[in-house]
């Protein structure tokens, strides 16, 4: 968060003690060129931290521009679907993602959600335009039986493809699972990144945005335009969903219009875990985002969303 503020009124990654987690962040650079950090625990409690970038914005007409997609599939390593199966530790593997799902073959980078599934050892995993084994940098930290997401902005390398790599004991696997959310083109037919100070436009727990627990299954829309500087004209936006207060395992997924039967994720979670997802993703024609709980029936959660972004002309 910029300034620095020992009380912000937003979060960008949320953790219980024992776990290293990561979290995708979009984030405004202060005037000086850097952000600041805080650690909200009990006092005397220290952590570490550790920063991968990926990419910036530019205040200028030469570089990339965004096109949001509403949330599609494309790699599902369970069925077959991008990866035909499982990917072995140690072992990278490539992946076509420029002219499929709605990406154009001229694309230069994707903002997606990976997520790691029945995996058989903990560890982590990472993608990139060429990645190798035992990479620099981490995308997705991960322990044993947690099925858990990142949000990426992730360049493709130049024949349109993504390569990732699972770090874990020789012998183990995973699954894979990639969500695209929207693509960028060398050009200034897309819409370009506003950046904002970070504001909470959802909290569930206190009526902002939305009044009342999600129930599990029942889709809902929440307005974003017109609030915490998200403009009407804004076709996407970045930030950070939180889940809180969950009464059962499982996931949400935010989409263009609200949907009932997702058919993408966007925050996977177990019971009793405060848990936040970096986001970047369209908002519907009516300047909102829909969002729906799947668990099983009578379950309920809070959800808290914060932006940090938005795209437009």
């Amino acid at each position: 968060m910029n300034p620095p503020d020992n009380n912000p009124p937003v979060s960008s990654l949320n953790f219980p003690a024992g776990d290293v987690r990561g979290n995708n962040i979009t984030s405004p650079l202060s005037s000086g060129g850097d952000v600041s950090l805080v650690y909200k625990a009990p006092a005397g409690a220290k952590t570490d931290f550790v920063l991968d970038v990926t990419g910036y914005f530019l205040e200028n007409n030469a570089g990339a521009t965004y096109f949001a997609l509403d949330p599609v599939r494309l790699v599902d390593s369970r069925v077959g679907k991008g990866l035909a199966t499982a990917i072995p530790s140690h072992t990278v593997k490539k992946f076509g993602i420029a002219g499929h799902g709605g990406v154009p073959a001229n694309a230069t980078a994707v903002s997606a959600n990976l997520a790691i599934v029945n995996q058989t050892g903990a560890g982590y995993a990472t993608l990139g335009p060429a990645v190798a084994d035992n990479p620099p940098t981490s995308t997705i930290n991960f322990p044993l039986g947690d099925v858990r997401g990142n949000g990426v902005t992730v360049a493709l390398a130049g024949d349109g493809s993504l390569s990732i790599v699972y770090i874990a004991p020789v012998g183990k696997k995973t699954d894979v699972v990639l969500d695209i959310t929207g693509y960028y083109v060398q050009n200034l037919t897309g819409s370009k990144f506003y950046p904002l100070t970070p504001g909470r436009v959802l909290d569930s727990r206190n009526g902002t945005g939305l009044s009342g627990k999600f129930s599990a299954n029942t889709a809902r829309t929440l307005a974003v335009e017109g609030h915490v500087g998200v403009p009407v004209a804004a076709v996407g936006v970045t930030g950070n969903l939180s889940v809180v207060n969950q009464t059962n395992g499982g996931y949400v997924a935010m989409t263009k219009t609200a949907t009932s039967s997702p058919t993408t994720a966007t925050l996977n979670f177990p019971v009793g875990d405060v848990r936040g997802n970096g986001v970047t993703g369209p908002l519907s024609n009516a300047g909102g985002v829909g969002l729906v709980y799947k668990a099983p029936t009578g379950a309920k959660t809070d959800l808290i969303l914060d932006i940090t972004g938005y795209f437009g002309p």
